[in-house]
Order: C-alpha cells, then sequence, then structure tokens
C-alpha cells in the first residue's frame, strides 16, 4: 500500500477512541472527527453512526452533515432506519443536499411511512429543498397526512418545486381545516403558476383566516393575470389585505390599478403607502409620477425612499428636478443614495452636475451610487469625475468608478500610472492579470499602495499579490514590512508574494514569519503555514532547515491539514517535508 494511501495516524487515534468503552472519549472523537475532511474521517464517523448511545450517533450525524459530500449519502438513507428520531431527523434532513435516486426514494419511503410527524415533515422539507418532479406524488399523499405540520411541510415542497401537476391535489387541499396549510397551500399554487388556480384563489380572499387571505392576495399576483385585478383593488379597500392586494397589483402590472393605488399612497398606515409605492414603480407607468413627486417628502422616511425608487423604475424625467433635491439636501444617507440610484436609472443628462456633486457626499454609498450612476448616463464629459474616484478612500466607490469607466463608458488609460490605479480600483481576477502583465512599469504605482491603510485591505492585498507575480526585487523590503501589519490577511498576502518574487533576502523575515499562527479569511490556515509554503519555493539550505524545524513542532490537528492540502494538490512544495 502507499503511504499516501495509509490511515492518517490521527484518524488512526480517534478509531482506537471511538471503539473504546467510554461515551464521553467516543463523544470527544466525533467532535474532532467533525473539524476534519475526506473519505477516512467519513469512514470512521461512519462507524460511528452504528454506536449503541444515541447521543453518539446523533453527534456522528451531525458531523458528517458538517462534512458534507456524496460519500455521506448512503450513510444518511440507512441512519432513515435508525431508532432514534432525532437521527432519523437529521438524516432527513442532510439527505436535502443530495438528488441521488436513493436519496429521493429513502425520503419519500420516510415521508409516507415514518412513525414521527416531525421525522416525516424533515422528509417533506428536505424533497422541497431537492425540488425533484419525481418526488410530487409522495408529496401529493402527504397532503392529507394526519398531521398539520406534515401536510403543511408537503405543500411548502410542492410550492418549492413548482410542478403545475400538483394543480389539482393543491386545489383540494386549499379547504384543508387547519389555517396554517391553507396559508400554505394559497401560496404554493401562486408559484405553480397554473390559471386552473384562480377561481379557488379567488374564493380563499374571502377566506376565514386573514393569514389565507393574505396568502391568496400574493398568490394570485403571482398568476399575474389581470382578471384578478377587480378583486385585488376591492381588497386594496379592505383593512388588513391593503398591503397585500398592493404587492399583487404591481406583480401583475396592470395600469387599471394606477388609481386605487395613487388613493393608498395617503393611506394612515406607511407600509401600506410604501407598499402601493413599490407598486407604482414595479407598473412603470408615468401616468404615476405626479402622484409621488407629490409625496417625495412624506414625513415617514421608508416611504421617501421607497417613492425615490419608484420614481427610478418609471424613468419620467420630470422627476429629476425632485430627485436631484433629495440628493442635495437630503439628512438621511440612503435617501441620498436612492436618489443617485434613480437618477442613473432615468438616464437624463441634466442628472450630471448634481450625480457628479456626489462624488464627494460624506457617504461612501451615496459616493459608489453616483459613480454607477454617471456611468449609467453614458456621457464622456463624466469621465475627468469618475477618474479622480478611482483614487477614493473606499474599495467601493473606487470599485463603482472603475466599473463605470470600464464597461459603460469605454474609457482607455493615456499612462500607466492611469492604467495600474484603474486595475486595482477594479479588482476583478482579468484585471489582475492585465496589471502583472503592465510588468515592472507598474512597480513605482503599486509600491505606494502597500502602505497606504486608507486604500482599505483588498487594494493593499491586490498590489502585493501583482507584485509578486511580478517579481521585482524591489518589492521585497516594503513587502517584509508588511509582515508585521496588524491584518492577518494582509501579512499572508505579502508572505505569498515574497515566496513569488524568491528572493533569499526574504528569508530571515520569513522564518520569523513561521511563529505567526493567526488564520487568514479565506483557507482558516495560519499564517506560519504560507510561510512555509514561501520559504520551500526560495529552496536554500537555510529555508528548508526552518521549513522542517518548524513542521517538527507543529500538533498533529495542523500537520493533518496540511497533508490534507498536499494529498489535493494544494501545496505541492511542501510534499517532500510532509513525507519526510
Amino acid at each position: 500500500m502507499a503511504d499516501a494511501d495509509l490511515p492518517d495516524p490521527v484518524i488512526l487515534t480517534l478509531l482506537a477512541e471511538l471503539r473504546g468503552a467510554d461515551v464521553g472519549a467516543r463523544l470527544n472523537a466525533v467532535n474532532t472527527l467533525s473539524r476534519m475532511s475526506g473519505e477516512p474521517v467519513i469512514a470512521a464517523l461512519g462507524e460511528a453512526l452504528q454506536d449503541r448511545e444515541i447521543n453518539v450517533r446523533w453527534a456522528a450525524a451531525l458531523a458528517l452533515g458538517e462534512i458534507g459530500g456524496p460519500e455521506t449519502a448512503p450513510l444518511f438513507v440507512s441512519a432513515l432506519q435508525d431508532d432514534a428520531l432525532i437521527v432519523r431527523q437529521c438524516a432527513a434532513r442532510s439527505l436535502a443536499a443530495f438528488k441521488e435516486a436513493d436519496s429521493i426514494e429513502g425520503l419519500c419511503t420516510t415521508l409516507e411511512s415514518d412513525r414521527a410527524a416531525a421525522v416525516r415533515a424533515t422528509a417533506a422539507e428536505s424533497l422541497g429543498v431537492m425540488a425533484e418532479p419525481v418526488a410530487v406524488p409522495a408529496l401529493l399523499g402527504a397532503l392529507a397526512d394526519a398531521a398539520p405540520e406534515v401536510r403543511g411541510a408537503a405543500a411548502e415542497a410542492l410550492r418549492r418545486i413548482g410542478d403545475p401537476a400538483a394543480t389539482p391535489g393543491l386545489l383540494e387541499a386549499l379547504a384543508d381545516r387547519h389555517p396554517a396549510v391553507r396559508e400554505a397551500v394559497a401560496f404554493a399554487l401562486g408559484v405553480v403558476g397554473d390559471a386552473a388556480a384562480m377561481p379557488g384563489l379567488l374564493k380563499a380572499l374571502h377566506d376565514g383566516d386573514a393569514n389565507v387571505r393574505w396568502a391568496a392576495a400574493w398568490a394570485l399576483g403571482d398568476l399575474g393575470d389581470a382578471a384578478a385585478v377587480p378583486a385585488l383593488m376591492d381588497a386594496l379597500r379592505t383593512r388588513g389585505m391593503r398591503s397585500a392586494a398592493a404587492r399583487a397589483l404591481g406583480s401583475i402590472g396592470d395600469p387599471s390599478a394606477i388609481p386605487v393605488l395613487v388613493e393608498a399612497l395617503n393611506d394612515a398606515n406607511a407600509g401600506v403607502r410604501i407598499d402601493a409605492a413599490e407598486a407604482l414603480g414595479s407598473i412603470g407607468d408615468q401616468a404615476a409620477t405626479a402622484a409621488l413627486l407629490e409625496i417625495l417628502y412624506d414625513p415617514n422616511r421608508d416611504v421617501r425612499y421607497t417613492i425615490a425608487k419608484a420614481l427610478g423604475e418609471i424613468g419620467d424625467s420630470s422627476a429629476v428636478p425632485g430627485l436631484l433635491g433629495t440628493l442635495r439636501a437630503s439628512d438621511l444617507d440612503y435617501m441620498r443614495e436612492t436618489a443617485a440610484w434613480a437618477l442613473g436609472d432615468i438616464g437624463d443628462p441634466a442628472a450630471l452636475p448634481g450625480l457628479v456633486g456626489a462624488l464627494g457626499d460624506a457617504s461612501y454609498r451615496v459616493r459608489a451610487a453616483a459613480a454607477e450612476s454617471l456611468g449609467m448616463l453614458g456621457r464622456p464629459d463624466a469621465v475627468p469625475a469618475l477618474v479622480g474616484a478611482l483614487r477614493d478612500e473606499s474599495q467601493y466607490v473606487r470599485q463603482a468608478a472603475a466599473w463605470a469607466l470600464g464597461r459603460r463608458l469605454a474609457w482607455a488609460p493615456s499612462d500607466v500610472e492611469s492604467e495600474v490605479i484603474y486595475y486595482v480600483a477594479s479588482g476583478t481576477l482579468e484585471d489582475f492579470d492585465r496589471c502583472v502583465t503592465v510588468g515592472a512599469a507598474a512597480v513605482p504605482v503599486l509600491l505606494p499602495l502597500l502602505a497606504d491603510t486608507a486604500q482599505g485591505p483588498a487594494a493593499r492585498q491586490f498590489a502585493a499579490a501583482a507584485l509578486g507575480e511580478i517579481g521585482d526585487a524591489d518589492a521585497v523590503i516594503p513587502l517584509l514590512e508588511l509582515l508585521r501589519d496588524p491584518d492577518a490577511d494582509m501579512r499572508k498576502a505579502a508572505v505569498e508574494a515574497l515566496g513569488a518574487i524568491g528572493s533569499r533576502v526574504a528569508v530571515p523575515g520569513l522564518v520569523g514569519a513561521l511563529e505567526d499562527m493567526a488564520r487568514d479569511q479565506w483557507q482558516n490556515m495560519p499564517v506560519a503555514y504560507f510561510a512555509a509554503e514561501a520559504l520551500a519555493r526560495i529552496n536554500t539550505r537555510e529555508s528548508r532547515a526552518a521549513v522542517a524545524a518548524w513542521w517538527e513542532v507543529q500538533d498533529e490537528m495542523l500537520k493533518f491539514a496540511v497533508r490534507q492540502m498536499v494529498r489535493a494538490g494544494q501545496s505541492p512544495v511542501l510534499a517532500s517535508i510532509v513525507s519526510g
């Protein structure tokens, strides 16, 4: 057997604990395995899934659910037969991640025959997550289950699947004796979208339960049939139904509803005013513009926000002066932001001076919205202001300006400095490659960014990575200085760049970084691990000795994680250290 096929020493130790008599030790072993991965780990947890103690089996099922992967599916299918409800329920919930025939069949069988309603309901929920039409017959059968929670879960699952074949069964269930089930059924009928549901849903608008009536209105909106508009207009004048009716009318989008929705803009309830404004924005007819402008300064800030958004969706240029006033004068950041977005949606060149001015707003969100909206205007005279925004202190504003310049205005930089600043602001992988292609000429622009904390972590990490790929020795000392940066991800980026450059000058600093056990955000590995990789790449006698010494004193959990990465081909430079 090849060394790579042998069980890891950590796994062998944990297997011994799993097979011992101490329940606490077996639980601890399962807990440790839950933080690991790989086939040996799954096999060990599969063994624990047969433990005589319920808590051990449950912990094993939870651990396997966290690890995931297709190898775990057969284990969960078997666990559907466990004696313990909590284990069967955990298995049913975990199987939602798989769409294999065996998993679906196991869940359908559980839905039809498990003795516990909680498990049957969980099986229905998982079948809904899978959204496979093959499960529809079993779910339709579950609409007649004795337990209302199972019937409701089955209706919700049928909503997720959205198969019109479910319509007749759902219409029958619309008369269920339990209101929560009828509510779930109404929502399902709307999503399924079969016009045959219209009569039943219109009738449900007068159900004795308010939640069912609300769901029926939503469903009619989802169906999108203008034949429902008269009934929904009546509902818009009915207490308790106004918001749902307004949303439904907006979803249908029939302009005949505009007069009643305009009337609802004056409702005493701010929530109704919001829903009416949203509906008018969805309909998108300029006939609503004047009424929306009249209440642009509604006393409720959420209403004002929704109205500004609706005006942008309608796209009527007559709204521009009012929106510019909001952009200049509102004391609420999100109102100014929404006004900026709306002006971009409308696309009237008259908004350009106001949007350029908003690039100096105190809120980065407003500045970012203004930058993107300037791009949406498509005016070349916005270019100088947007080029200036590439140096904004916020990465979001820089990215918005780069998007506007590159994607909307087809701007081409006129010099290397502007080109590199644009690539850094954009931050995309494609522009990273372009930045590296600039080569040594980019280095003088990138180096100052390393220490410029006002640029934010994304730009500094971009600069470090680009400098590493360019491989210029002038970057070594500035990158070494970053090994003392308070941000672990920044230190990781510096370490990786130093490894890519491969200068022997970096070895002492990287050896010191072998003590850095702070973990990065993405791979959850200590900076020391990346320092070891960098030293292995530099490959001097001193660097090899430092990595070997570091490896000898690491704990078994870290060694296991590194071995897994080497076996997965993610860290080939450490292969000789790991196998040595």
